[in-house]
């Protein structure tokens, strides 16, 4: 129980304000309380006089700004740097849904749950590439796991000693694929095609997407306010939900908006005969 509780002279503890610290007596020793790396620390001056707990609570506050007071910090888990590194997506990009803020982590969450930073070593990220590879995940894949993995530690480094070396981790991929239509290509192209053929050709064209994901594209997949085509997990390839900005295609943009009013008027069309009495 603390007790002969005396505040330091301005220390605006008072009012809320954590940076200064503060002192207090528990009997006859004098006590300081200041925080450090986040974290509420109270250490006693061994002494009964105010002035030598006043010397080590001056000490303290300016170790707490340059980063050297002695403070054993709690090792950080892996759901707090989870945690960082989605805040940072949503920060990024202010228009992503919770959904694709978790974009690629299932995995990784299955693996490191419950666990502290300092237990997630180069060796266990590669019992994680092992397993993954176990299931057939390409090394493209991988690589896409590893680089969010690589982005929470960044995140945390301040309150991680030691980061794994990512770039030792890292998978080799193969070259990148080639064969892709050029622009003059693309038009020669289009401009044969019939036209109900038009629209898919142009999605596939923009976005990237394979093919078995455009055909189950549906209306429920596109957030016009928005303008991001989001797929789930369950629509990919790699069971990984991922979010395209199709606004900032405006070739793109043109094509979905055409859809949604050919597709808005055939509703109107059917709309009478759905009332009619039998």
């Amino acid at each position: 129980m603390v007790t002969n509780l005396t505040m330091t002279k301005g220390s605006g503890y008072a009012d809320g304000r954590h940076g200064k610290g503060r002192l207090f007596r528990r009997g006859c020793v004098w006590w300081v309380q200041y925080y450090a790396r986040g974290q509420q620390v109270r250490e006693s001056s061994h002494s009964d006089k105010k002035a030598v707990a006043e010397k080590l609570l001056m000490r303290r506050l300016v170790q707490a700004d340059d980063g050297t007071s002695p403070v054993k910090q709690r090792p950080i888990t892996y759901e707090e740097m989870r945690e960082r590194l989605v805040t940072q997506r949503l920060i990024d990009h202010p228009r992503l849904s919770k959904a694709l803020s978790e974009a690629g982590l299932k995995h990784l969450d299955t693996f490191f749950a419950d666990l502290k930073s300092s237990v997630i070593t180069e060796e266990r990220i590669k019992e994680f590439i092992v397993s993954r590879q176990a299931t057939g995940a390409s090394s493209a894949t991988v690589n896409r796991a590893l680089a969010a993995l690589r982005q929470m530690f960044r995140l945390c480094a301040k309150q991680i000693k030691e980061l794994p070396d990512f770039d030792r981790i890292m998978l080799k991929e193969p070259p990148a694929r080639k064969g892709f239509l050029t622009r003059e290509e693309y038009l020669r192209l289009w401009a044969v095609l019939p036209e109900h053929v038009r629209p898919i050709f142009t999605f596939g064209y923009c976005t990237g997407m394979r093919l078995g994901e455009l055909t189950n594209l549906t209306w429920q997949n596109i957030n016009r306010a928005e303008g991001i085509i989001t797929l789930e997990e369950c629509q990919t390839k790699n069971d990984e939900a991922r979010g395209i900005p199709y606004r900032q295609l405006p070739e793109l943009a043109d094509i979905v908006d055409q859809l949604w009013r050919q597709a808005t008027a055939e509703d109107a069309k059917l709309e009478p005969q759905a009332t009619r009495p039998n």
